[in-house]
């Protein structure tokens, strides 16, 4: 117990971790992590009042108690508040990821073989010659080609896809890709041929990309 004592972190940061991982696990969504951050706050008061009280030898473990479960909510409503796939904007809420998307390039380009790989965020989604807003980011893989080697970060495009989930790992103990890039807010790849996009505006100012090799 001494041992504990001497390090408050620890005490804290454990349980803070348990939160994270019962968030994932459970896949709490932003609104639910929303209320268990606002739950916090009171329960940290009613702490406060209760060590500010002279207890007996049998209530001295309510305050430690109380703030192993508050770092826990904590952990799962910090986590779950970043859950974005749950937001009500979030371009596959309404059941459906395909059509007509604009997007926005958030990341330098990677070089593959046959594809460029890129984070992109998806900001409106067209629907009948209607732009409805939308977000939530993706991992785009656009098939290589002289017009696709030109794209660089903070440009804006049109692009017909379809996204899905990023697959998970097929044999267990190997690297969770899919959840590394879920703790990133991306939940969704897809492939996108030449024929299938087209540059709205081309990025302005500083090139993060020449910055990147230097």
């Amino acid at each position: 117990m001494k041992i504990w004592q001497r390090y408050p972190f620890v005490r804290l940061f454990l349980p803070f971790i348990m939160g994270i991982l019962l968030s994932f696990e459970l896949n709490i969504d932003n609104r639910t992590g929303l209320w268990l951050l606002a739950f916090c706050i009171p329960l940290l008061l009613i702490l406060h009042y209760i060590q500010l009280r002279t207890l007996s030898y049998s209530q001295r473990l309510i305050p430690g108690l109380g703030v192993t479960l508050a770092a826990v909510l904590f952990g799962a409503g910090i986590t779950g508040f970043h859950n974005h796939r749950s937001d009500s904007l979030h371009f596959t809420h309404n059941g459906t990821s395909n059509g007509t998307f604009m997007i926005t390039i958030e990341d330098v380009p990677i070089n593959k073989p046959t594809t460029i790989r890129l984070i992109v965020r998806v900001n409106n989604r067209i629907c009948n010659g209607i732009m409805q807003n939308c977000d939530g980011k993706a991992m785009a893989y656009f098939q290589r080609s002289d017009a696709s080697k030109g794209l660089r970060y903070g440009d804006q495009l049109i692009v017909t896809t379809g996204f899905k989930p990023v697959a998970p790992p097929m044999n267990p103990g190997v690297f969770n890709y899919s959840a590394y890039l879920s703790q990133q807010g991306v939940y969704s790849t897809t492939y996108i041929a030449d024929s299938q996009w087209k540059l709205l505006k081309k990025a302005s100012g500083f090139n993060l990309n020449f910055a990147k090799v230097l």
